[in-house]
């Protein structure tokens, strides 16, 4: 119930590439797939590294509805 409400960036930490940050939000932005390797932080502080694969799902009218995501 910690995370309800927060974005990813909550797992940000000072590893964490802004680079790789910009071009996942560039590529959400502009509904296209995107696949990231991002060095996050658990609650405890402790570094991992999140390989992150989104694609955008569309509507019959090729407008993006929402974005599925495996990490």
């Amino acid at each position: 119930h910690h995370i309800i409400g927060k974005t990813g960036r909550m797992l940000q930490g000072e590893k964490t590439n802004p680079l790789a940050i910009r071009a996942f939000e560039q590529a959400l932005r502009s509904g296209k797939p995107c696949h990231v390797c991002l060095d996050n932080y658990r609650r405890s502080g402790e570094h991992y590294l999140c390989e992150v694969s989104v694609r955008p799902i569309t509507n019959a009218q090729g407008q993006v509805e929402a974005f599925l995501a495996f990490e």
